[in-house]
């Protein structure tokens, strides 16, 4: 298994992470594990009516009024999951240049040795 198909899991991963630090007890648990089990959030891509109905499963009352503490809960958690991407982008292109160092002192093709 290569470095590229373990990135959607371990996004989801630091997302369940994310999540788990943001808030404290069960429901925090059970949406870590929502998301880890099902889609793959980015910052892009996660507006304050998904995060507020598919991760906190909030009523569409509750996400429709926008409250304060929501947003701002939202946004920290937003915040946080950019914090991670950053991270593990980071990551991925050190351990990417780092693969690539050892191509530059490989010995050049020599041919076909049985040849």
């Amino acid at each position: 298994m290569n470095a590229l198909s373990k990135a959607p899991k371990r996004a989801g991963q630091i997302l369940s992470v994310v999540i788990l630090s943001l808030a404290g007890g069960i429901a925090a648990a059970q949406a870590a594990d929502d998301i880890a089990t099902s889609s793959v959030y980015s910052s892009d891509s996660l507006t304050f009516e998904r995060w507020c109905s598919e991760i906190q499963h909030f009523d569409a009352a509750r996400c429709a009024a926008r409250g304060s503490a929501d947003v701002a809960t939202y946004q920290l958690a937003k915040d946080k999951l950019e914090t991670y991407e950053i991270q593990y982008d980071r990551q991925q292109r050190r351990d990417r240049e780092f693969n690539e160092s050892f191509s530059l002192y490989q010995s050049p093709n020599l041919g076909d040795p049985l040849k």
